[in-house]
């Protein structure tokens, strides 16, 4: 059975779905501060839940809003229904579904969709990444001063605050572009394609981010914690980019 295939026959069905209940939000409630999750985002991966558990019955599944599902497998599937619901809820653009398929822990497939853009970032393990079945590749460049970065300073109640305005202002004072959009999975993937170089985060999400990690890294960058630590799903923050900038950018935000 084709899991990339499977994977990418999900994310664009559940992105049709979401498309065409963006203005039908009968619930919100709140998880944390500026943590939402809705009966949108509950109905989405219910949809990716079965349509994954139809192909492949023995897997395990872990989903941001439901319990995990036949832990002990060692293959699991790993999806965020919508990250960046906040984006979801107020019609803004940048929200995505996040689609990963990890054998004993290490992410295998990703999947990054994109539905309003129609834009599908995607990889499978020594087989390169893709944006819509072209071959995608992390920037050249490799001083701080010319890149482009994504990074916000954290605004979860769990987050470092202190650290994350540290990290803020030692990106802005290099005077280069910074931005945020929301979905932390498609900023990296937009490292990923090359039209971004790093993104810095304080914190970690370990549904989107699988995802993410392995499509970075068969576009030829890398991914860690913000010490240089292969970035897992029990990382606490976040450092991706296009590797030639990693080592320098852990040294100058030490």
């Amino acid at each position: 059975m084709n899991h990339l295939g499977i994977a990418i026959e999900t994310a664009k069905k559940a992105g049709a779905f979401l498309i065409d209940k963006n203005t039908q939000i009968s619930t919100k409630t709140s998880k944390g501060k500026n943590d939402w999750v809705t009966d949108i985002d509950i109905q989405v991966e219910k949809m990716i839940k079965n349509n994954l558990q139809k192909y492949f019955p023995k897997y395990g599944f872990n989903g941001e809003e439901s319990k995990k599902v036949n832990s002990r497998s060692k293959y699991q599937w790993v999806v965020d229904p919508i990250d960046s619901t906040d984006n979801f809820i107020r019609h803004l653009p940048h929200y995505t579904i996040t689609i990963a398929l990890l054998h004993d822990n290490k992410p295998v497939v990703g999947i990054i969709y994109d539905p309003l853009t129609d834009k599908l970032f995607c990889a499978q393990k020594n087989k390169g990444a893709f944006c819509n079945e072209k071959p995608i590749h992390v920037s050249e460049t490799d001083n701080l001063s010319e890149a482009l970065f994504f990074s916000v300073p954290g605004n979860r109640e769990d987050d470092n605050l202190d650290e994350g305005v540290r990290i803020y202002e030692k990106l802005l004072l290099l005077r280069t572009s910074m931005k945020s959009w929301g979905s932390v999975a498609l900023e990296i993937a937009y490292v990923a394609s090359g039209n971004a170089d790093a993104a810095v985060y304080i914190f970690s999400d370990p549904y989107s981010m699988p995802a993410a990690k392995i499509i970075l890294e068969e576009a030829g960058g890398i991914m860690t914690n913000m010490r240089g630590k292969s970035w897992n799903q029990k990382s606490t923050t976040t450092l991706a980019s296009n590797k030639r900038l990693h080592n320098k950018l852990i040294e100058y935000l030490k």
